[in-house]
């Protein structure tokens, strides 16, 4: 038997858009709002202290650990897709690195869509109202915001000598990646904060949690949106063996990422025609784009072993640091558990690219890194993870041909289109490039991966055969203009030919930013809460800022 429950707005997922929007609901509305989480808490001491990024892998409680179709340009490979399920998403299981991407990639969407209030001038003003920073306000960067954003407080030896090896190489140092220019390296700035992880959840959830306006649902499994003829009127959730109804007397908003949004709205009927007839679904809408123009970022990683004890290895040389580093942390929050571990990093660019806008980012990681953390290394070395910013590659996420199967089907279509192979063969060389640098001679580098040069054929075998996820899967539910039929959603993130329903998470991207994705998918629900509201009151300004 269904229980039925009413709020005037339905949140599906909590990650990194769905806390920023239900705390904007929740505190410039008089509204009732209901937030549902597929994962459980949160209050974990491996999300909570930045260090505890090493063995998130492995926790599967917190992730969906995904994976994808075998990828024809990938060795036919089926590849490990980690999603966070936990509050906060996956700004709960991530590297914290804050990122905004460049100015252009916002330009792009609003001259594409003809939408001038996604132009990034527009936008700033948004990723500046979420932000803390704790270097102070300037023209970039905000004060006063739930969003903790910081510098490292321990930075490795290995970090600082790779940022030095990259002015070897001739990239310059680049204080902050969100300011006027993402070229170069430095040291990433990272959504910490007093020494923890400042997630999602952290963040915007914590100020609401005993609102009485606010209800939230934790390790609850949405079964599919209800609607009534063309209307969203609420959402099927499994919940502690119970299956309930929650109405929405107002919207839905579904901000269940780039590989549940378009899987749910499938199972409810909402998606292409041809392929919801297939699976046996009451077709709702037939909508082409639900669940195409998939994009991510390809990554390869360069590694090193190293010839003494040095980084975040696994061996007894390095238990002294560990234990004063816990010390450090439980008397003061600070030291190497502080550390996020992709300390360093950088923006670079491919025979594709300019320094006007980079298209390859570099993360430096002072260890030695194995199927995701998932397996331990015993040996001393460092890496350079090297992605494609832009791939002119697209994927699809489908519902699985396996009835019994709850995940769906997700086809990246990696190195798909040429060119990306290309500027992956470019990221390769760079990132071998910095390793091979006389600023890190001291720690007595040796190849690890790729045990070498290569020439042409293997650098593309290589590429084909090690590449991996860097976990910025964006775009399945792409917003564009009402009348492009591989769009989804229109500027307003409505659902076009739906009533009540908006999607608001990283699915909504016409293209890819150019950098990690937690900053941006928060901004959009930011952007989100703003149009929102003003659909419901005229005083829109007066709303979003009255607590800033």
């Amino acid at each position: 038997m269904s229980q039925t429950k009413r709020f005037d707005f339905v949140i599906i997922g909590a990650g990194s858009s769905g806390c920023v929007l239900a705390n904007r609901l929740v505190q410039h509305t008089p509204f009732t709002v209901a937030l549902v989480e597929a994962g459980p808490s949160d209050n974990h001491l491996a999300v909570q202290i930045p260090f505890g990024l090493s063995v998130l892998s492995r926790y599967k409680k917190f992730n969906w650990s995904l994976e994808t179709a075998p990828e024809p340009h990938c060795a036919n490979r089926q590849m490990f897709w980690p999603r966070g399920k936990v509050l906060g998403g996956s700004s709960s299981v991530n590297a914290m690195v804050y990122i905004r991407g460049d100015k252009a990639d916002y330009d792009a969407w609003a001259e594409a869509c003809d939408a001038p209030q996604w132009r990034f001038d527009n936008l700033l003003p948004l990723f500046k109202r979420l932000e803390n920073n704790a270097r102070g306000p300037d023209a970039y960067h905000g004060i006063g915001g739930e969003l903790s954003v910081s510098d490292p407080n321990h930075v490795d030896a290995l970090s600082t000598a790779w940022i030095e090896a990259c002015a070897e190489a001739g990239i310059t140092h680049n204080p902050d990646f969100n300011g006027e220019s993402r070229y170069g390296a430095g040291l990433y700035q990272t959504t910490t904060g007093h020494g923890k992880r400042c997630s999602s959840a952290r963040a915007f959830l914590t100020p609401i949690l005993n609102h009485p306006r606010f209800t939230l649902l934790t390790e609850a499994n949405v079964t599919n949106i209800l609607f009534e003829d063309k209307c969203a009127v609420g959402v099927a959730v499994e919940h502690k063996g119970n299956l309930l109804h929650l109405g929405a007397n107002k919207e839905v908003l579904l901000s269940a990422g780039a590989v549940h949004s378009p899987h749910i709205l499938m199972q409810s009927g909402v998606g292409d025609g041809e392929q919801l007839s297939r699976h046996g679904i009451n077709i709702v809408h037939d909508r082409f784009g639900v669940g195409k123009n998939l994009q991510d970022h390809l990554d390869v990683i360069v590694q090193a072993n190293a010839g003494r004890p040095c980084g975040y290895a696994v061996r007894p040389m390095q238990w002294a640091q560990y234990i004063k580093g816990f010390v450090d942390y439980t008397r003061h929050n600070l030291g190497l558990l502080t550390s996020n571990i992709a300390e360093a990093g950088g923006f670079v660019s491919s025979r594709y690219g300019s320094p006007q806008r980079p298209d390859i980012q570099l993360h430096f990681i002072p260890g030695v890194l194995l199927d995701h953390g998932r397996q331990t290394s015993l040996r001393y070395g460092f890496g350079v993870h090297a992605c494609n910013l832009y791939p002119f590659s697209r994927g699809e996420i489908q519902l699985s041909e396996q009835p019994q199967q709850a995940h769906p089907m997700i086809k990246a279509n990696y190195l798909s289109d040429r060119r990306d192979i290309e500027i992956m063969q470019d990221a390769l060389r760079v990132a071998q490039q910095t390793l091979a640098q006389p600023a890190l001679t001291s720690w007595y580098p040796s190849p690890m991966e790729p045990k070498g040069e290569l020439d042409e054929r293997a650098e593309i075998d290589f590429i084909k055969s090690r590449s991996e996820t860097i976990y910025h899967p964006v775009g399945t539910c792409k917003m564009g203009r009402e009348n492009d039929v591989d769009a989804v959603v229109n500027p307003q993130l409505q659902v076009i030919g739906l009533n009540n329903l908006r999607v608001v998470d990283a699915s909504i991207m016409p293209t890819i930013v150019g950098g990690n994705t937690n900053a941006p998918s928060m901004m959009i629900a930011e952007h989100a809460a703003q149009m929102i509201i003003s659909t419901y009151f005229k005083d829109t300004q007066h709303e979003l800022t009255s607590a800033h």
